[in-house]
């Protein structure tokens, strides 16, 4: 599942998109979400996820790209596909 992924994005255009367009496409997607602006800027300052610097202030990010790293799917330098499973502790 996750190679097919990977495959069917090789021919397609990367989804860029502003830090705020971002933001409001995942609200569009869920608008339950509970990530905020501040945490999606955070994720770029930790270089949690890879983005294009433009300008002075202007940062692009590939929409799909984020949407696989908050579904716990993360890419390497290797171009390898590591899953992370996000569970909620029993207390």
């Amino acid at each position: 599942m996750l190679k097919e992924i990977q495959n069917n994005r090789k021919n397609t255009i990367p989804r860029m998109r502003t830090i705020p367009n971002a933001y409001k496409e995942i609200k569009a997607l869920d608008p339950n979400s509970n990530l905020s602006l501040r945490g999606l800027r955070n994720m770029i300052k930790n270089k949690e996820i890879p983005y294009v610097k433009t300008s002075a202030n202007k940062y692009l990010i590939n929409l799909d790209i984020l949407l696989d790293k908050l579904m716990g799917i993360d890419y390497n330098n290797n171009n390898d596909i590591t899953c992370t499973l996000w569970f909620k502790r029993r207390q």
